[in-house]
């Protein structure tokens, strides 16, 4: 703690607030916003519901209803109620208080204590211990008075949640022996749940004063006592002025005694740093027992700005209202835990600092920071001005547990009547101090228990906690007080409760319990347990899963193994929640919803498991769109009663209207849908024909006709084994991507005009190949010499090179992940590059499958990789938002890109400019200059919904071509600017597939079961063929079989589509049609062939010369050749 100069010369919150309201008198400080609420509950009822015209005609906005209240209001409400509490507490009579039934309550003097302790860790000489009222409201312009005026009177309120447990409340009031408590006597308009007159239980509990008050009465009422001193003027400072109770690891909650000079630091330097302003509007909704409530209102209000607050319960409804009163207010400003923002906000531009009060971190420069940094987590930063932070340990400076000392840190822990000092130390004399100043040396720091490592650039990141508290929404949380809860309950002998987290949030209580009695059926303990929990504990501490065992694991000391526990899945019985006591609204039919239309079943039960299912990546990435969620969600509770109990537990079951049964996306049509990506692009090389070389270097052109059977169709020998044998090099991939080490010229070969009488074909397996698991990833198919083979990979980990014309295994390679994403091959075709889901990206020989070398990302890698082999890099994204330049000559990483969200596909380049292409989850597509080193970035575009497919240049004009989730097709310029955009009738997972069998057209696949035909240049629709099923991967046009209907003319050619249910279609399309508005629809495409396999399809097919590869989800890879019926 600071001393008391220093105290006094930051002056007090109330001579800070006294000015600011004296500044602006007139200016509207508050806005209860209740007439707003209503509106917004009908356009939420009714889709055509139309917003009426505010009240005023500049921000901000008044609507009919809302109740204003200026800073001159908000001042006199503060002078007439400081002096009536002074009053009270000095024992006069007033008429309004509430007294308890028992008299034993003492309305006595301050209680004057200082203990030696205090004294050496502290600076509490002439300091006094206030004392402590309660006040029991909900975020409201009557709470802000309520703490203005305690402060006012000099001294410390305690803020008293109305959503905790009733046991909880007496408790917090029975252990702080609060001198009276404030409640809300009759709130301004609007449906406030918590008014004591609605609440008599805390009336009736008849053991401490009740001061009922309003905002009608605060102003109506004039109170004349002597004139109240300034709390800064005063001989003797309070020790703390406020008190809130947090989660302790005793079994008990404890109260924390937070000093005004903290207050004052932390508002202090956010002015310096990131000032609120006159005019910027603040919205007021965090719960007041959440320490970040303080600096959401009084920022605000002491820096002239203007406050709105909406109806608490209907935020509690559906935390969807909020974006409403954002948007109808026009908040320019806000508070929120990142749990908040991933749930409401389009990306994390508009924080611009994230704080803990005594450390923070400018999110804009996290980008510099990511440049030699793999961060998983947002770093926790730098101290705030006159903190000291300091790392101690046998890794410090480096790395340690964090030590924090000046007036960010609290006075201590508070047990009536004494303030018990922190656990406090000196500083070793070796410590590195994160503050300029010696003074630093001469003071106590307070042990956090924290520990974290610090960066080069001198920010901090949270490495974790030895003990067992954690953060449940942005709140502290010991586990050893739930247990305690639990072992209170009559039939529980013992319990312990772990946690499971997913990139650092908390997604899962589960609690084992200890019966006296092993009972067989469960149900009827599930409500007692249940109702005994949330009678004592907030529902965020709820654990999600309750489970019996019949013993619990001990260490060689006798406590409780809890790794051991987190690990065991024997003998134990799991209480599955009743999903009625857990949330209002159907969530989990809302998760039932779209688990059935992302894996195309009529019914799911509450324990089927999404990926057993027939659930993959691209099926989950629609589920975790639809339902507003990060997908890594989905693959650690992949069953509608898992995925519930963790939206539950994580506060993002908030993030679905279950009304509606729809997600975020739907339901605010207008709001940018960036913080919902789930999926990104994949980039492609320029477009190749199939060229062959001879060994003397010179091109060959292959026969423009293939040789005809008797039967007039083509020969089976002629494109695969041609005699004599010719040296050719090149590979194809998905979307029409092909690649080789040569010129990239040459013709097609085409069938003749057998088409003419042959009017139908058939398809027909000719090898299918099993990989021991689901093969989702899309087959590279190589061409080397004589040499034909097929690198693919399953959800196995095996990824297999195999002999293109007999399905023969030539090697296997066992990857320490799955593998969904392509191959691609070095431009010598020495080693072929893949990555996997373990993070890693491998180089792998190309003839013998040996890892050659191998790169560690911090995410999973699905991207497939992207060859530049002008400068001799490995472009490749991954889940850990990066993009990664790897050196494949001297294998080693030489750039790296932060993206802002995760990259699940391969950039694009574009080979004549030197431009690549890259998007990420964040929704935004990056283009940057890749002519020589340091790379620079040129522009980023936000697209506004999720993208899963990949990008695709048009080497023409270097524009990249988009398909979004959403359903949209957009083609950027090579400067960021939107060309055209054109719609499908719905979402698009795949790549849109540029061929130059079919020029100036882009072919888009989308999950209404259609192929689209969109014209390059102009976006307009060519044509649309429903094959009646959806579909998610790529559609890929035969550039190497033609079809003519005489020898020079080329008039009709082959698609290959299939859908996810496991169908092959081959479509033909008629060139000469193509804008004829004469012909039919039907004689431009229809389907040519079709077979189906015994699996779903999520792999994109690559066809050549009237070969099919493809990967299936019946765990093999297959070969698929076209043949020809006859027609008599």
């Amino acid at each position: 703690m600071a001393s008391t100069a220093e105290h006094s010369s930051a002056c007090c919150i109330s001579h800070l607030f006294h000015a600011a309201a004296s500044k602006t008198p007139d200016r509207i400080a508050v806005i209860h916003a209740s007439g707003f609420a209503e509106i917004a509950r009908g356009f939420r009822r009714d889709a055509e519901f139309a917003f009426p015209e505010t009240t005023s005609s500049s921000p901000p906005p008044v609507y009919g209803g809302d109740e204003c209240f200026t800073f001159s209001d908000i001042l006199s409400a503060v002078e007439n109620l400081s002096c009536r509490l002074r009053r009270i507490l000095d024992g006069a009579h007033d008429p309004g208080l509430i007294n308890p039934c028992s008299e034993d309550v003492q309305n006595s003097e301050f209680l004057h204590y200082s203990s030696p302790n205090i004294q050496r860790s502290t600076t509490f000489i002439n300091s006094y211990t206030p004392k402590v009222i309660g006040i029991y409201m909900e975020p409201s312009v009557e709470y802000i008075v309520a703490i203005l005026s305690v402060l006012r009177c000099g001294e410390a309120f305690m803020p008293l949640d109305p959503a905790w447990p009733k046991s909880r409340i007496i408790s917090v009031i029975s252990s702080s022996k609060a001198k009276l408590v404030i409640g809300c006597k009759s709130l301004t308009q609007g449906d406030y749940c918590h008014k004591l007159d609605k609440v008599q239980w805390l009336i009736d509990n008849g053991s401490f004063p009740i001061l009922p008050t309003s905002m009608e009465e605060n102003l109506r009422e004039q109170y004349q006592p002597p004139l109240l001193p300034w709390p800064c003027e005063s001989e003797c400072l309070r020790s703390f002025c406020y008190l809130m109770y947090t989660s302790g690891s005793s079994g008990k909650p404890k109260g924390v005694c937070g000093t005004e000079i903290g207050l004052l630091n932390r508002f202090l330097w956010m002015q310096d740093l990131y000032p609120l302003e006159e005019g910027d509007l603040v919205l007021f909704k965090t719960p007041i027992s959440f320490i970040d409530h303080l600096s959401e209102f009084l920022g605000a209000i002491l820096a002239n700005c203007m406050l709105v607050t909406p109806p608490f319960n209907q935020l509690k409804e559906n935390i969807l209202y909020v974006i409403d009163f954002l948007q109808g207010y026009f908040i320019n400003k806000l508070v929120a835990v990142p749990s908040l923002i991933r749930a409401i906000l389009p990306d994390l531009q508009s924080p611009h600092y994230v704080t803990g009060d005594c450390t923070y971190f400018d999110c804009k420069r996290l980008a510099l920071v990511m440049q030699n940094e793999v961060l998983a987590t947002i770093p926790i930063g730098l101290p705030l001005s006159n903190c000291e932070v300091v790392l101690v340990g046998e890794d410090a400076p480096i790395e340690g547990e964090i030590y924090v000392g000046g007036p960010c840190i609290a006075a201590g822990y508070y047990k009536y009547p004494y303030i018990m000092p922190l656990e406090h130390m000196e500083l070793p004399l070796h410590c590195d101090v994160q503050c300029p100043g010696d003074r630093s040396r001469n003071q106590l720091f307070f042990k956090t228990g924290d520990f974290a490592k610090k960066l080069p650039s001198g920010d901090l990141v949270f490495l974790g906690r030895k003990d067992r508290t954690i953060k449940v929404n942005g709140q502290r949380v010991a586990l050893e007080e739930i247990e305690g809860s639990f072992r209170d309950h009559p039939d529980v002998v013992d319990a312990a409760v772990i946690c499971h987290d997913v990139d650092g949030e908390i997604l899962l209580l589960e609690a084992y319990l200890l019966l006296k009695q092993m009972i067989e059926e469960t149900e009827e303990l599930k409500s007692s347990i249940r109702n005994w929990m949330m009678s004592k504990l907030p529902q965020m501490m709820i654990p999600s899963s309750i489970l019996f065992t019949r013993s619990l694991p001990l260490t060689s000391s006798g406590k409780v193994d809890y790794s051991s526990l987190a690990a065991s899945t024997q003998s134990v019985v799991r209480i599955k929640n009743n999903v009625e006591e857990i949330l209002s609204g159907d969530l989990i039919g809302v998760i039932q919803k779209v688990f059935s239309d992302a894996l195309m079943v009529e019914k799911i039960a509450v324990d089927d498991n999404f990926f057993d299912m027939g659930g993959n990546s691209m099926s989950a990435a629609y589920a975790s769109f639809k339902l507003g969620i990060h997908m890594k969600l989905l693959y650690t509770f992949p069953t509608p009663l898992k995925l519930q109990m963790a939206l539950f537990s994580s506060n993002d079951a908030l993030r679905i209207n279950s009304d509606s049964g729809v997600g975020l996306s739907e339901l605010h049509g207008n709001m940018p849908l960036s913080n919902y990506r789930v999926s990104s692009y994949r980039g492609s090389k320029p477009r190749a024909r199939l060229l062959w070389s001879d060994s003397d270097g010179d091109t060959h052109n292959p026969s423009k006709h293939l040789k005809a059977t008797k039967e007039g169709s083509p020969s089976d020998n002629d494109f695969w084994n041609l005699d004599p044998p010719v040296h050719r090099n090149c590979s194809f991939s998905r979307c029409n991507k092909g690649s080789h080490g040569g010129h990239l010229e040459g013709h097609c070969l085409c069938y003749s005009s057998w088409l003419v009488k042959y009017r139908k074909g058939f398809l027909q397996e000719l090898w299918k190949s099993c990989i021991d698991s689901c093969v989702d990833a899309s087959p590279l198919v190589v061409f080397l010499g004589n040499d034909v083979r097929v690198f693919i990979g399953s959800h196995s980990h095996k990824f297999v090179c195999l002999d293109a014309k007999s399905g023969n295994v030539c090697w296997e390679t066992k990857l320490h992940g799955r593998v969904e994403c392509s191959a691609e091959i070095l431009d010598d075709f020495s080693q072929v590059v893949v990555g996997c889901y373990e993070g890693k990206i491998y180089f792998l020989d190309y003839l013998n499958g040996s890892i050659c070398w191998k790169f560690q990302t911090s995410g999973e890698v699905k991207s497939q990789p992207l060859v530049d082999k002008c400068s001799n890099l490995v472009w490749c994204g991954s889940y850990d938002h990066n993009l990664y330049a790897l050196d494949y000559k001297s294998y080693q990483c030489i750039y790296k890109l932060q993206c802002g969200g995760s990259i699940f596909g391969s950039p694009a380049i574009d080979e004549m400019q030197r431009k690549l292409f890259v998007a990420a989850t964040s929704g935004h597509v990056t283009a940057l200059t890749i002519q020589v080193l340091p790379f620079k970035k040129l522009w980023k575009q936000d697209l506004g919904a999720p993208i899963f497919g990949s990008l695709s240049v048009i080497s023409s004009n270097g524009n990249v071509i988009c398909c979004m989730v959403d359903g949209a097709v957009v083609v950027l310029t090579t400067f960021g600017s939107i060309t055209w955009k054109a719609r499908t009738g719905g979402p698009i997972f795949a790549a849109p597939c540029i061929s130059k069998a079919l020029p100036s057209q882009v072919l888009v696949s989308s999950r209404d079961g259609s192929i689209y035909s969109f014209e390059m240049e102009t976006g307009n629709l060519m044509w649309k063929h429903n094959i009646g099923r959806p579909i998610s991967s790529s559609p890929c046009a035969d550039e190497d079989l033609q079809l003519m209907t005489d020898v020079s003319t080329v008039s009709e050619c082959l698609i290959c589509v299939c859908d996810s249910s496991g169908c092959i279609h081959v479509l033909r399309i008629d060139l000469n049609a193509l804008g004829d508005s004469n012909r039919n629809q039907k004689d431009v495409i229809h389907e040519f062939a079709r077979l189906d396999l015994e699996g779903e399809i999520f792999s994109s097919p690559v066809m050549i010369g009237g070969r099919i590869f493809v990967g299936c989800r019946d765990d093999h890879v297959y070969c698929i050749k076209l043949d020809v019926e006859t027609i008599n």
